[in-house]
């Protein structure tokens, strides 16, 4: 099911209906690369109560929506929140944005009242193709990139802060004959190749 999203992945990527494709083919994965989390009750898009707190004159709780969280059956307590992203196009330059909105949003879900004591796992899982193209303003592709060797790397800072819990799960993969690519256009169907699913093992 991944590998026939990211073979579409460049078109309608606003759409609502992309996001929830997505969504389902990581709990696919998920499920399938670790059978344990066959026995997590999945929903998406669940809005929890905000790490971030509101001043105290505010009396609205501030709410954080997490694209998929894994609960519980018998409790219904969340034991796994993953945050999504599939980047396709001019990765380099946003990969720092990219970074500090996962530090921010470790800590919203961390500091989160609601789930903060039960969470067990938080997955920030990325996909992204090793070799991408940059398009200009008219969709004409003007270079290709190397997008890992331009990620920061934040485990260090997560695991110090987390312990573990917090994890960037990236998950590359090569978009086959792309030197033969000229415009937009012809990335709306892609041949896939070598996703690295074993990152999404998950211990």
């Amino acid at each position: 099911m991944i590998k026939k999203f990211l073979a579409e992945s460049f078109k309608d990527v606003r759409s609502s209906k992309r996001t929830d494709v997505l969504h389902d083919a990581i709990i696919e994965c998920l499920t399938t690369i670790n059978p344990y989390m066959k026995d997590y009750k999945w929903e998406v898009e669940i809005g929890v109560e905000d790490g971030y707190q509101l001043p105290k004159e505010n009396k609205r709780k501030k709410k954080f929506k997490i694209d998929i969280v894994g609960r519980c059956k018998k409790t219904n307590d969340v034991k796994i929140c993953v945050l999504a992203k599939a980047m396709n196009s001019s990765i380099g330059k946003n990969f720092q944005n990219y970074t500090n909105t996962t530090i921010g949003e470790a800590a919203r879900v961390m500091f989160s009242p609601e789930i903060s004591r039960s969470v067990e796992k938080v997955l920030f899982v990325s996909f992204y193709p090793r070799v991408a193209p940059i398009f200009d303003r008219n969709g004409v592709v003007k270079g290709l990139e190397r997008s890992a060797m331009n990620k920061p790397k934040i485990d260090h800072i997560l695991n110090s802060q987390y312990n573990g819990v917090v994890r960037v799960v990236d998950v590359p993969y090569d978009i086959r004959n792309i030197e033969s690519m000229s415009c937009v256009d012809d990335f709306y169907s892609i041949d896939i190749d070598n996703i690295e699913m074993e990152a999404m093992r998950i211990e």
